[in-house]
């Protein structure tokens, strides 16, 4: 296992709306084998027209926010078979890395920060058990704030992935088939279950309430079918539900102040579509006042507006009054965003190639 201190990491200081190149050192990279996964191109100095800044290489899966410091996973090993947890602070360049954790799986695993604590949502894949069983062994690890040495792990079973949310009463876990919340103590709550179905996404929605994106498969029979809900925190109730038709998934979504966006997929294209919360009344399509058309989108909450960000677009968008605040055009694949967060109004973005500061416009907010 590396000390956090010993695979220090010194990013790039930023200021008001620039974001400067680094100049320290990066990620040290003998702690961290290059996966073959690893983009080929060097990091663009743009996104389309909005200036990006490369502060680390590497292979980043998630972004998160931890107060003023940004969080970060990292995947590590030839085949991405380690993982571990980046915290940066973008004003100082202060950086600190945790120990690997190793067969955790990159795309159901995550990091959040809740009440003082950092947890790294671990995902193992687990192929044993009947063909219905959820394929990955899921745990919580609580990382100990500024230098990330793990200070207990709670188990959770089996489930499909693992996302994680900062909520008022705490973190906020989905384990694809249940919410769960967890105490500064490391007491696990259920908050609700849903059987038959797969809790796909989550967002939390002002007043106390997440907002899930329930997916319901079908092999024979109906086709399947995608549920937006809200779901009280305190009490488990689905205070409001609305069901999108037309065999629609959800690809992303995110809650402004009034409003939520969601990014549909239906039949190979993507749609985003706004709701009212928390009674999810359908208010717009906000897909015409894009720039190109969707293959796909990812959504990330910031300070005062929504960023969309895929292979076609990435923009900032103001969902209270439904309409896109600024946009640019990626130009290739090295462009590509693949995780993004509003960190006290520094926007930092993972990259194929590393991961960046980016410079939006100040419309943006």
């Amino acid at each position: 296992m590396v000390a956090g201190a010993a695979a220090g990491v010194s990013l790039a200081t930023m200021r008001g709306a620039r974001v400067r190149p680094s100049v320290g050192r990066t990620i040290a990279t003998r702690a961290c084998a290059a996966p073959v996964t690893a983009s080929p191109v060097s990091a663009p100095a743009r996104i389309g027209s909005w200036p990006f800044h490369l502060l680390a290489g590497g292979v980043f899966p998630a972004v998160a926010v931890d107060g003023t410091r940004a969080l970060a996973l990292q995947a590590c090993g030839a085949e991405e078979s380690s993982l571990r947890v980046v915290e940066f602070d973008p004003s100082t360049g202060s950086s600190v890395v945790s120990p690997p954790f190793t067969r955790a799986a990159p795309i159901a695993s995550a990091v959040a920060a809740s009440r003082g604590a950092v947890w790294f949502g671990e995902s193992r894949l687990a192929l044993e058990g009947a063909s219905d069983t959820p394929p990955y062994e899921l745990a919580l690890v609580e990382l100990r704030p500024r230098t990330l040495a793990p200070e207990r792990t709670v188990r959770l079973g089996r489930g499909y992935g693992l996302s994680l949310l900062d909520a008022p009463g705490g973190l906020v876990v989905s384990t694809g088939r249940q919410l769960l919340a967890v105490d500064a103590a490391g007491r696990v709550r259920q908050i609700a279950s849903f059987p038959g179905v797969v809790v796909q996404r989550i967002a939390t929605v002002p007043g106390g309430a997440v907002l899930a994106s329930l997916f319901r498969p079908s092999a024979v029979g109906p086709a399947s079918s995608t549920r937006l809900t809200v779901v009280d925190l305190a009490s488990g109730a689905m205070t409001a539900s609305t069901d999108l038709p037309g065999g629609a998934e959800v690809e992303s979504l995110a809650v402004g102040a009034r409003a939520a966006l969601v990014a549909v997929s239906r039949n190979g294209s993507t749609s985003l579509e706004r709701f009212a919360v928390p009674s999810l009344r359908h208010l717009s399509d906000l897909s015409p006042s894009l720039p190109a058309t969707l293959a796909s989108l990812n959504l990330s909450a910031g300070h005062g507006a929504v960023f969309a960000f895929g292979a076609t677009t990435v923009a900032c968008l103001a969902p209270s009054a439904g309409r896109v605040a600024a946009s640019t055009t990626p130009r290739d694949a090295a462009e590509n965003i693949t995780s993004l967060a509003d960190v006290s109004g520094e926007l930092i973005a993972a990259l194929p190639a590393g991961i960046g500061g980016l410079e939006a416009p100040s419309r943006c907010g």
